[in-house]
């Protein structure tokens, strides 16, 4: 663990969707003089890359963020850094999409139509003018001779 005069290096650089740095890591003991020089190296390198994406809301999602359907710039590289923005943004998202670092279960995420849990889940890559729609747990129907 990281003390006062030491910092956390993930040693390529690269930080996952939650924005924790996973295995392998190293603690590099830092001067106070020396951490401003640090902190503003990885701030610049994990800088992420501003695009453009559409959002598109379901059911009870939709009626949380009050629209159907949100054109916007993000700082993501995955679905899941999209995720995370949307669940601070708007309160009646937190919690409801993202569960330990997962999607929730009975929540669908779809890039481009495809469910992300078929491809990398939340550390599914994104690119410029994509489209990903949330759907919420949905339930209900009729029994078959009712």
């Amino acid at each position: 663990m990281a003390g006062r005069d030491s910092a956390i290096v993930r040693l390529d650089g690269a930080a996952g969707a939650s924005g924790v740095f996973p295995a392998p890591v190293t603690t590099v003991p830092l001067r106070t003089t020396q951490y401003t020089q640090y902190a503003h190296f990885f701030v610049q390198r994990l800088r992420l890359p501003c695009m453009s994406l559409e959002l598109r809301f379901f059911a009870t999602f939709r009626e949380a963020v009050g629209t159907k359907t949100i054109n916007r710039e993000y700082d993501a590289a995955t679905v899941g850094d999209v995720l995370v923005a949307l669940e601070s943004e708007f309160e009646g998202l937190a919690g409801e999409v993202l569960d330990d670092g997962a999607v929730q279960p009975q929540v669908n995420v779809l890039l481009n139509g495809r469910d992300v849990t078929h491809e990398q889940g939340i550390d599914t890559p994104i690119e410029p003018d994509d489209t990903v729609s949330v759907f919420p747990p949905v339930a209900g129907g009729t029994r078959a001779g009712a």
